[in-house]
């Protein structure tokens, strides 16, 4: 057991080995670990923000066109790049869409709160990088 423990000296490659491990990897992947915790944050913050920005669109536009009676199929044509899924809904039943996939739209439903500010886009949902905005 004692020679395992030994008193030896470290040869200078072995200690600078020590010393690479202790002063610059740990705390490069510390800061990596960090930094890409920060670059997540700041993602979900630019997505909260452009989701709410995308319904206020929207709504903007619905009343811009109240004043005919159906609400165009070209309603959503403004957001033509725009990958997420989109749904407007009147009455419980849903107006027009973009994107439309049957699973993230009951999915959505389901998300939504009991009961729904008025005037204010608000985010629902559970899932982090998933964000549904609603604006009644």
């Amino acid at each position: 057991m004692g020679t395992f423990f030994s008193k030896r000296r470290l040869k200078i490659a072995e200690q600078i080995i020590i010393v690479i491990f202790f002063a610059v990897l740990i705390p490069m992947t510390v800061s990596g670990f960090v930094i890409s915790n920060i670059n997540q944050q700041s993602n979900r913050a630019q997505l909260r923000s452009t989701a709410i920005l995308v319904a206020n669109i929207i709504s903007e536009e619905i009343d811009i066109q109240k004043n005919t009676e159906n609400i165009p199929e070209n309603l959503l044509e403004t957001l033509s790049d725009d990958k997420r899924q989109i749904y407007v809904i009147s009455d419980n039943n849903l107006v027009t869409s973009k994107n439309y996939s049957e699973e993230d739209y009951k999915n959505c439903i389901q998300e939504l709160p009991k009961t729904l500010v008025e005037n204010k886009a608000m985010i629902s949902g559970e899932t982090k990088n998933q964000l549904s905005v609603y604006l009644k």
